[in-house]
């Protein structure tokens, strides 16, 4: 399937008019407005590219060439009629679509990725589509959106700015058939050249229907104002969706500030990995030399680091799978360092004998639960996600960041003995109540009852399936 981004608009708003700047050229952390958009058709599938170009067209083809930096293949449409109204930039692509539907997004629209992963989804049943926010407070100026009048069996009855009864907003993201251009051809004969006319035509024939985003945000960038808010949408979409109950509620607080640190001064998830786990290293040398403050501290600084990683990494859309395996290994590595560190020292301090047997469970145990996680994945096709799979088990604190903040306050308070009692406690009892759940799962006679998460959309972590997610295990 094509997307197709409207680049045409001179967009008078953001650059005040008659300027060579170009809006979808605006940095949003580094990477343009439109770049975006394409980055976030990549993740969904999108190969093949149409740029629509009017005003400060060579601007825009030298900012984004061929699309062979972006992993995409991409083409240009020059449309002169561009100042009569974005409909005709649509109307310029009626011959390079021909029958084959495809994806219309704007180019100076932000938007969460899993927003595009949602539209490519939807355009696999077939007809017109339009994704729209039931939260109609969700824009930062929201009196400005296109108002929409969705019906309760999902069709779209009515689309306009002026709308009095309206229970959603149009989020600039489209699948069209050939039926667009009909609209577009009979909405031109009345004189109207808004793709917001050829829109409502069809929502009126009964021929749009919406794709709910839920909880994904999204920002129609046309002033400095709504830039501002499109970047604070971005960072609070940056945390993965499986933290544990340390990383949602303390670690994030942290790491975000520090990943805006590291997307200014260029840090790639890979360089964020590593240092995260030379300062593990460090947790467990001091350990293992007795300073046991600087090593607890140490610790925790590596549990709120390891969150930035992925969070630069879908900050700059920079997700791999062979970042997912350095991040997964260099974790294994960094608790093994710590909790060796940390069980050395207690074991040099005329240690009881249960000290010796909680040691040896506590290393054992901590890597297990991992393993149980993407061997589930493996065998089901899911990712098993610990806020919803481990129920109450969750409370436990044996989860990775769970694990670590333990680790940093046996190693603060200089109680080393409880803190990994505890680990090994907690640890064996996360590691049996996954092995039981899993066990059961995978009997082929219970396959069809596994239960599936609320979530419809996955986040990539940084990031391959078989990766750790951050603050996770």
């Amino acid at each position: 399937m094509r997307a197709v981004f409207l680049a045409a608009g001179e967009g008078s708003r953001m650059n005040g008019g008659g300027s060579d700047d170009h809006k979808a050229l605006t940095g949003l952390m580094g990477i343009s407005l439109i770049e975006r958009g394409i980055l976030a058709m990549r993740e969904a599938g999108i190969e093949t590219v149409t740029v629509v170009v009017g005003h400060a067209a060579e601007r825009v083809r030298h900012a984004l060439g061929d699309g062979s930096d972006l992993g995409v293949s991409i083409d240009y449409l020059s449309n002169p009629e561009w100042p009569k109204g974005n409909g005709t930039s649509v109307y310029a692509v009626r011959e390079l679509v021909g029958k084959e539907p495809f994806i219309l997004a704007m180019a100076d629209h932000w938007y969460d990725p899993n927003i595009a992963k949602l539209l490519v989804r939807g355009a696999g049943s077939g007809g017109s589509k339009l994704c729209v926010d039931h939260n109609i407070q969700s824009p930062h100026y929201p009196d400005e959106a296109t108002r929409v009048q969705a019906g309760d069996s999902g069709n779209i009855v009515h689309v306009g700015k002026q709308l009095a009864n309206y229970n959603a907003l149009d989020c600039g993201l489209f699948v069209f058939n050939h039926d667009i251009f009909d609209a577009l051809e009979l909405r031109f004969a009345r004189g109207e050249y808004e793709l917001g006319a050829a829109v409502n035509e069809l929502a009126l024939k009964g021929h749009l229907d919406e794709i709910d985003i839920g909880d994904l945000t999204w920002e129609d960038v046309d002033t400095s104002e709504e830039l501002k808010e499109a970047s604070n949408k971005l960072r609070r979409s940056l945390p993965g969706n499986d933290d544990g109950l340390i990383s949602a509620n303390l670690n994030r607080r942290l790491s975000i500030p520090l990943s805006m640190g590291a997307i200014r001064i260029g840090l790639t998830p890979n360089m964020i990995s590593l240092f995260s786990l030379l300062i593990a290293m460090s947790a467990g040398l001091a350990f293992a030399l007795g300073h046991v403050v600087f090593a607890g501290i140490a610790t925790q600084l590596t549990s709120i680091i390891d969150g930035s990683d992925g969070e630069v990494a879908r900050a700059r859309f920079m997700s791999s799978k062979r970042g997912g395996l350095i991040d997964s290994v260099f974790d294994r590595m960094a608790d093994g360092f710590i909790l060796g560190g940390a069980g050395y020292y207690l074991l040099t301090q005329s240690p009881e004998r249960w000290e010796y047997f909680a040691v040896l469970v506590a290393i054992a145990v901590a890597p297990m639960s991992m393993i149980l996680k993407d061997r589930y994945h493996l065998a089901t096709g899911r990712k098993w996600q610990s806020g919803f799979d481990d129920g109450l088990a969750r409370l436990l604190l044996a989860s990775r960041d769970g694990r670590l903040f333990v680790v940093f306050l046996g190693g603060v308070f200089d109680q080393i003995g409880p803190a990994i009692l505890f680990l090994s406690i907690t640890g064996s009892a996360l590691l049996a109540w996954r092995l039981v759940l899993i066990w059961v799962r995978l009997d082929p006679a219970r396959r069809e009852d596994v239960p599936t998460p609320p979530a419809f959309v996955m986040r990539d972590s940084h990031a391959s399936p078989e990766g750790s997610i951050s603050g996770g295990d």
